[in-house]
């Protein structure tokens, strides 16, 4: 979004003034524009409010006074203002956009778009107003619409950093990847470094880790404060196996900002792939969290208007960002296929920004299902209340795009966290976390969760193979005489302590050798520091 200019008075409106002198007002005004211009807002807000006082009726001083709240988070003043001034000065185009902008910034998305169309209505060459109305029909998902805003506004201003960043963000929610690159690049040409970051995210998606971390880096040299670049690059270096650079990274990202919840969980995730931290030190940051993050957030009380007639069918709500093609799928699908319906009512809460035939499955599997992927933690959690969910489970824990925000606030009288992450919450609104005795060995991991633990009698994994798996062919070993070790995992797990493991299972084993596969292409670099590891422990 561009935010709203601060320009030089467009009229003179002192026509109508009830007292004072207009030479003097509009003098006045050009002291408060330079004292915006030069980041002293406060003090030309003073100026600003003395000349509102001459004449209620000075649009250009309500636009930027306006302007001025909107910069010191006063959004509800901002709003008033900038209305004040579109209804003194309806034709108007910048008052119109930089009105929208506020209502965008506020979550009012229909009304912020109904006036970027006045202001192109008024102005149909506007190009900040075409680039804003595009990115805001992004926010909503529409991005055909977007697209033809944007595409207008590149064809206006064809050096438009911003337009083509945007741009880009629409191709890659339409998953045109070819052309949200070639924006990308052109709004990086026009000196755009955010464009890096985003440009970024879509080669670690195409497996290309170490151009994306290249990206990340090119990002933070023009923007060294960057929280969104900290946590992408130590990201992808935490699926590389580079764990020191990517704690370090994310250790760095919440230096600048402690409240990042997402990067924090991220940090946690990390330090689960390396032996240099104990179980005591890592249960105290999952604790760290909490006292961080989730302690802070204003819950409302304690209280449930759920049914408790003991007979009735329990409410049970699964909430997860992998309700699709994903491992936790093929663990979670059993079991909701296998609910009790006379027991049980099944709700799923989806946070899959992306869907396939796996999300059709498991959505016709129970009998509500929610889309909440563009929710916020507190309008997910009310949902979840109004719905009066019995018990809810977690299916994500600290991994990527989980919901710990919606279990902090205790959104439901009993919640449970389960499968996707090998740990504790952290959270003390968590009441149990269902694991088994091989994986928790009873009274050995109890203090090292924040939760009860509820450990299943054969095992807590309920594992059902896609329907197109080919059958069981022989065993290899047979025909050659010799041993194929496999591993099929996330990079950030094959360490090099578990490469010197590996090692000398394969020296021992004659014949041995073993086969590595990741679900994303590794560059020769990395395949060159896998190999090495083998030799070095030979």
């Amino acid at each position: 979004m561009t935010h709203p200019l601060i320009q030089d008075r467009t009229g003179d409106n002192m026509e109508n003034n009830t007292g004072g002198d207009p030479a003097d007002a509009q003098a006045m005004f050009q002291e408060a524009i330079h004292l915006h211009r030069n980041g002293m807002v406060e003090k030309a807000m003073h100026i600003y409010r003395q000349i509102i006082a001459i004449n209620p009726e000075d649009s250009d001083t309500l636009h930027m006074s306006g302007i001025g709240a909107f910069q010191s988070n006063d959004m509800t003043s901002a709003q008033n203002l900038l209305l004040r001034a579109v209804e003194i000065a309806p034709g108007n185009p910048a008052f119109r956009n930089d009105l929208a902008n506020i209502l965008r910034s506020s979550g009012q998305t229909d009304r912020a778009i109904h006036h970027y169309k006045e202001a192109i209505r008024l102005k149909p060459d506007y190009a900040i107003a075409l680039n804003n109305l595009g990115a805001t029909m992004n926010d909503i998902l529409m991005y055909n619409d977007a697209e033809q805003y944007l595409l207008r506004a590149i064809e206006i201003k064809p050096d438009y950093a911003e337009a083509y960043y945007n741009c880009g963000n629409t191709y890659k929610g339409l998953k045109d990847i070819d052309r949200a690159v070639t924006c990308y690049n052109q709004a990086i040409k026009f000196n755009h470094p955010k464009a890096y970051i985003n440009l970024g995210v879509i080669l670690m998606d195409m497996g290309r880790q170490t151009d994306a971390i290249q990206c990340y880096r090119q990002a933070l040299k023009a923007l060294p404060d960057n929280t969104i670049a900290y946590n992408n690059l130590g990201t992808v270096l935490t699926s590389q196996g580079k764990l020191k650079e990517a704690i370090a990274c994310h250790r760095k990202c919440l230096e600048i900002n402690p409240n990042l919840h997402q990067t924090r969980s991220n940090l946690l995730l990390a330090l689960h792939y390396t032996d240099e931290i104990s179980p005591k030190e890592l249960f105290k940051e999952h604790k760290k969290w909490a006292a961080i993050y989730a302690l802070c957030i204003n819950s409302p009380e304690y209280s449930f208007k759920n049914d408790r007639d003991p007979e009735k069918r329990l409410k049970i709500g699964y909430i997860s960002p992998d309700f699709k093609t994903h491992p936790v799928a093929h663990f979670i699908e059993p079991v909701i296929a296998s609910h009790n319906r006379t027991a049980f009512e099944v709700y799923c809460y989806s946070d899959a920004a992306d869907t396939d035939h796996v999300t059709k499955e498991i959505r016709h599997l129970c009998d509500r299902w929610k889309d909440t992927c563009c929710m916020d933690d507190d309008k997910v959690s009310s949902i979840i209340r109004s719905e009066g969910i019995d018990i809810l489970v977690d299916l994500a824990g600290h991994t990527a795009n989980n919901r710990m925000g919606v279990f902090a606030r205790r959104s439901a009288p009993v919640q449970v966290t389960y499968l996707g992450y090998p740990d504790t919450s952290g959270l003390q609104t968590m009441d149990y976390r269902i694991t088994d005795a091989s994986a928790d060995p009873p009274g050995m991991t109890d203090h090292l969760h924040s939760e009860r633990l509820i450990h299943m009698p054969n095992g807590f994994l309920c594992y059902r193979p896609p329907k197109d798996t080919p059958g069981i062919k022989p065993l290899p070993a047979h025909d050659p005489g010799s041993i194929t070790f496999g591993c099929f995992n996330n990079r950030a797990k094959i360490t090099m302590e578990m490469i010197c493991i590996w090692s000398h299972i394969l020296e021992n084993v004659p014949k041995s050798r073993i086969f590595l596969k990741f679900k994303n292409r590794l560059g020769q670099q990395e395949k060159t520091r896998i190999t090495e590891g083998f030799t070095q422990n030979h």
